[in-house]
């Protein structure tokens, strides 16, 4: 599993560890939750559409990343909208 460091301002960290404590989850358990939910909820609209041209091919490869590391099984709908969107 690769890491990442992240470094937050004050109040986000104390929101965070407040999060946590009230949760019973880790931080680490949160975070990745919010950023699944993020690549979700982006794979799941339309804002491809709105990109600009010289943009496009940033954002396919990018999203061609994204499936080339996928561990999620093919047939949720996280990986099949990365899949439908890195064919444009």
């Amino acid at each position: 599993m690769s890491t990442f460091s992240l470094r937050l301002a004050e109040d986000d960290y104390e929101a965070l560890q407040a999060v946590a404590l009230l949760t019973g989850k880790t931080m680490a358990a949160i975070v990745r939750a919010a950023i699944g939910e993020t690549v979700e909820r982006f794979a799941m609209t339309a804002q491809h559409d709105l990109v600009q041209p010289d943009e496009l091919a940033r954002r396919r490869n990018a999203l061609a990343l994204l499936e080339g590391r996928a561990t999620v099984t093919v047939d949720s709908p996280r990986l099949a909208a990365v899949h439908a969107f890195s064919t444009i």
